[in-house]
C-alpha cells in the first residue's frame, strides 16, 4: 500500500470525514474509495474491481459474503 498526502481545505477535509463516521469507515479507507471512484469512471481503473476498506482488490465472488 502507498500513502499519499494531500492538501485539502476545510470543507473538503471535514465532510469526507463526516460521511466516514457514519458509514464506519475510517477515513482514511473513505478517501481511498472516492480516489478509486474517480479513477474508474475516468477509465483508468477497470470499474468492477473495487477494492476492500484496506485497499486490497476484492473479486466478485469475495463480496458475496
Amino acid at each position: 500500500m502507498t500513502r499519499v498526502t494531500i492538501t485539502l481545505q476545510a470543507d473538503e477535509k471535514d465532510t469526507p470525514r463526516r460521511l466516514a463516521v457514519c458509514e464506519r469507515r475510517d477515513p482514511r479507507a473513505q478517501a481511498g474509495r472516492f480516489i478509486r471512484s474517480e479513477l474508474e469512471k475516468r477509465g483508468l481503473l477497470p470499474a468492477g474491481a473495487a477494492a476492500d476498506d484496506l485497499g486490497r482488490e476484492v473479486s466478485s465472488s469475495d463480496r458475496q459474503a
